[in-house]
Formats: structure tokens, sequence, C-alpha cells
């Protein structure tokens, strides 16, 4: 790709992480490419409407509209369903990349990423743009000649089957996992369109190196299918190897050309095209093309079948994915029944089952995209620092040093949470209750804190905590005033109060944790202590939660005797309330 396509490329670019636009805004912008950022699926959806783009990256996991639902809206409207959206998550099971290829999906990057390897997608799927659009051109130049010369209306109709394959190509392979049939079918159209004699796709063996023929088209090769060839053995071999496209115009008088394949198929092979299939920078595999007649093949073939090959490798990818992701689910189905049928009896049991498996679920969740995307940025900085550091001014280093304090800080938060909700789940986390004093471990978070309030300037303060005693584990109350105290900080903005307060009542204590920032809307606050709802709102300074936190308030205020809730108008503020005992029980 030349740089002046570069630079007349714009990539849309979604996530709902502020930390992860920035660094892959700038990842493209040094690349060369112009980049839009949106926040959410909603700006996403009104960007591509205002100025289309030429490629989409697009997170999955974001409040609202998933990144699924946005490509779904695309895909099913005819100005944008041809604009490929590669999806960038931090989701990296089998099921959730099948489901991407799905909706429309023409890759799927994992979380966290390589820079080069963005590069090298971005890359390949705006070639592949370019590739239709030269296409389309052509067919425009062509027919304004159509009245002038009559071979300009042979190489029209002729454009127009080719760009006809690419589409029913691109239909084929996005629409259909079943990959034998899509093969065969696109061989044949490929053996009718160029007048090829036989064509066929080889794959290579990961253990082995050796090429085995998948699919094959044309007389001759009903034996030549599961057939294997040595590394490097023959052209399609050399091709394997070398990663280079190759047209051979008389293959007698190629060294490299392997004869057993001609006594293998009882066909005399004259001349021979060969393309190399790729995924994520890797050769997997060779498309040949093989004729009778001596130098039948030409540039522009390769030109037409380059694209072909690149979707194929894909397909293939993906069928493979499919192939995975059916075994799984039968696997599934199967321990499924199995451990109904042995545990009928232990119905009773089912809403504790439940409740363990949605902290599972929660804790896999955790690790798999909240505790990645922290990696993601720290990561992604760092590796921008390292290469361009000769190129930063101070004050953009002192910007990404930021960014790596604050997604440090972030991650150090997580893990000290994630490791005391876990030891909650596995019983050992013991409760040690004793006499706590309020105001020395209020003071304490207050000051903890007192440097975010400033630089949110934001006003904190404990108050009506004279005298204020509990009997409870120090550490279980500090955790929870910390975890409420942070959830604050998060939803007020500049010139906001957050107040610690106590209140005494006949046997217990009730804290309160009251600010009068953004507040919660009435249909959200049911999912705030619900372990297996994944709730989370975007702070007023872009901070990202968990939805861990608040659980591990609930549990730990429970352990100790007490219980929470909540209190909140959208646009007022909100209060958290807990209650502690006052004596042993």
């Amino acid at each position: 790709m030349t740089e002046s396509d570069v630079n007349q490329h714009n990539i849309l670019v979604v996530d709902d992480k502020p930390e992860n636009l920035d660094l892959l805004t700038q990842i493209l912008t040094l690349d060369g490419y112009q980049v839009r950022p949106a926040i959410n699926g909603q700006i996403a959806l009104a960007a591509v409407r205002n100025l289309p783009p030429d490629l989409i990256l697009l997170d999955i996991m974001m409040p609202g509209l998933n990144g699924y639902e946005v490509c779904q809206q695309l895909k099913t409207d005819a100005t944008t369903r041809d604009i490929p959206v590669i999806f960038l998550s931090a989701l990296n099971e089998t099921l959730d990349k099948v489901k991407a290829f799905e909706v429309g999906g023409v890759d799927y990057i994992t979380k966290p990423f390589e820079v080069r390897e963005v590069l090298a997608r971005v890359e390949t799927h705006l070639t592949l743009r370019n590739m239709q659009r030269r296409l389309q051109a052509q067919n425009i130049q062509l027919q304004q000649e159509l009245n002038e010369r009559k071979q300009a209306e042979e190489t029209l109709q002729q454009r127009n089957r080719e760009l006809l394959l690419l589409n029913q190509v691109g239909q084929m392979f996005s629409s259909s996992l079943e990959l034998g049939h899509v093969l065969d079918t696109i061989l044949g159209e490929i053996q009718r369109l160029l007048d090829v004699y036989s064509l066929s796709f080889w794959v290579i063996v990961p253990e082995t190196g050796e090429l085995v023929c998948m699919q094959a088209k044309g007389p001759g090769t009903e034996g030549l299918v599961n057939w294997r060839l040595a590394p490097g053995q023959g052209i399609t071999g050399w091709v394997a190897q070398q990663g280079e496209n190759l047209i051979i115009p008389d293959t007698w008088a190629d060294e490299r050309h392997f004869k057993s394949v001609d006594k293998k198929t009882g066909v005399a092979v004259r001349s021979m095209l060969s393309i190399p299939l790729r995924m994520k920078g890797k050769v997997t595999g060779v498309l040949n093309m093989v004729d009778l007649r001596v130098g039948h093949f030409t540039h522009n073939d390769l030109i037409l079948l380059e694209p072909i090959a690149a979707a194929a490798a894909s397909a293939i990818e993906n069928a493979r994915l499919y192939t995975m992701a059916q075994q799984e689910i039968g696997e599934r189905k199967l321990a499924e029944a199995a451990l109904l049928a042995a545990h009928n009896e232990l119905k009773e049991k089912n809403a504790q089952l439940q409740e363990l498996n949605a902290s599972k679920d929660k804790f896999f969740s955790i690790i798999s995209h909240d505790l990645k995307s922290p990696f993601t940025t720290l990561l992604g900085f760092a590796q921008l620092l390292v290469e361009n550091l000769d190129r930063y001014r101070p004050d953009e280093i002192k910007h990404h040093v930021e960014r790596l304090h604050t997604a440090a800080e972030r991650l150090y938060a997580l893990l000290e949470n994630l490791l005391t909700w876990a030891r909650l789940q596995r019983g050992v986390l013991e409760c040690h209750p004793e006499r706590i004093n309020l105001v020395e471990i209020a003071a304490d978070n207050v000051a903890l804190f007192a440097a975010k309030a400033e630089q949110k300037q934001i006003t904190l303060r404990a108050t009506s905590l004279k005298d204020a005693s509990v009997y409870a584990d120090y550490s279980m109350v500090n955790t929870v005033l910390r975890n409420l105290i942070s959830n604050a900080l998060k939803f007020t903005r500049a010139g906001d109060q957050i107040e610690v307060s106590a209140h005494s009542a006949e046997a217990d204590v009730e804290i309160a944790v009251s600010d009068t920032g953004t507040g919660i809307s009435p249909e959200n606050i049911p999912k705030l202590f619900r372990i297996d709802v994944h709730y989370t709102n975007v702070g007023t300074a872009g901070e990202i939660g968990t939805g861990l936190g608040l659980n591990l308030c609930r549990e730990l205020v429970e352990r100790n005797g007490g219980r929470i809730w909540v209190e909140s108008e959208v646009g007022k503020g909100t209060t958290f309330r807990f209650t502690l005992p006052k004596t042993a029980r």
C-alpha cells in the first residue's frame, strides 16, 4: 500500500475506555492514518452515517450497544454493510470469535494486542478494500469506452464477472462456515471464469510441515484430495516455504515441478499459477491453478486471485474455530446431560449452584477483560515510549508516564479487591471482630484519597463521627470504606462534595458515604449488589469500574453482621449506607 493510499484512509476506532482510544489513535496516526475515536456504540453509528470510514476497529464489551449489536446494524444498512469491521476485544473464547464472524466481522484481534499485529491487520483489510475499489473504477472506465471499442466491451464483461466473483466470494465466506461446500463452489466459479483446467487448495499441517490437499476441482483431481507433499516438495512446496506468488509459463522447463503429481492425476500439466494463503502474516497453505496450455496464466489473473486467496485463508481459520466450537458445544451438552442425570436428586441446591457459577463467571470476566485492559494500556504506552522516545517532547513523555501511572494504580486497586474477594469465595478470609474507632478509620481513608479529590476539585470530609465505635473486623471495614469513597470520587464532578458520616442507632451504627454527583437511575439500582448482573458505568473523568467493588462491600458488611443499601437520585447524588454492630453477637 502506497503512502498516498494510507493518507486517504479514514479509520473509526470504537472503545468505551478512553485509554484504549488514545493508544489506538496514536498507533494509527503515527502510521499515517486519519483516525476518528468513538466512546460508545451510539456515537459510532452516528459517526458512520455522517462520514463512512474505510475501516472500523470495534470493541465488544461496551455499555449500551455492544460491539456485536453495532456490527449487526451496520451490516443491515446498504450504505454501510461493505465497511470492514475488525473486532478488538479482551474476550478470547472460541465462541466469542465465532460470534464476531457470524455478525459480519472480517477479523478479530485479542487484547492485549501487539502494535505490529494491529497495523498488519489494518493494512491487509484496507488493501482488500482498495482492490475492490480499483476493480469498480476499472469497470466505470470500461463502461465509458463501451461505444468506442468492441474490445472494451469484452474487457468490461470480463471485469464484471471478476467483480461478481469477488462479491460472491466475500458473501459466501462471511455467511457460511461449511468450508468444504464453499471452497468447492469458489473453485468451480474460478474454473469457469478463467477457463482453467483444474484447481486445488493445499493446507500446511503444523505438526509436520507437510502440505495436504483439502479441496480440488477439475478432471483427474479425484485422487488428489488428502494427498500429502513433503515440506518444500514441488512448486507447491516452494511457494509455501518462500511465501511468494508464482506464475509458471511452462512447468516442463521448471526443475521444481513435481512430476509425480502428473502421474497421480493422469494429467500433463504445462502451466501453473500458485498463491500462498496467509493468516496473521504466516503462510498456512497454497492455492494452485493448472492448465494444459503453455503460458495460460497472466498477471491480471494473479491480481484477481490474491484477495480470494486472502479470504480463503481467513475462511479456513474460521472453519477451524467453528469446528472447535461445535466440538466444545457437543462435549458441554454431553457433560450437562450426565450432570443432570447424576445429580437429579440435588435440585434443591440449584440456587446455591447458580450463585457459585455467577461468582466464577464474574471472576473469569474480570481476569479475561478488566484485568487485561490496564495491561493493554501499560504495554501499549510503554511500547510507544520505547519506540518513539526520541520523537516525543517532554510534555508528551510526561503525559504517557501519567497514563502509565494511572493504569498501574487502577490495576493495583483491582488486584487488591480481586484477591480479597477470591479469599472470601474460598472461605479462607477469617473475620476477627474488635472494637473499632470510626474516627480513626475514616480519617485514614479521607487522607488516602485527599490528593485524588483535590485533583478533581472535590470536597472530601468526614463529619458526625465523634465517639462512634463498632465491633467488627478492622481490615474488612477499611476495605468497605475505601471502595465506597473511591466509587464516590468516580461519579462526582468539580465542585461536588463527598461526606463520610455515622449515626448511632439502638444496637447498630449506621455509616454513610454521600456525594452530590451524577446519581444512579432507578432501573440500575437493583443491579448494583448482584453478582450475576454485569453493571458498570464510566466516571466523570473516564474512570472504569469492574462491578466487583460493591459486591465485595456487601459480602464484607454481611460477614460482620451488618447490611448495606443505596439511595440515589439522578443529577443530585448518591448515598451508600451500611450498618455495623456496637457489640459482639
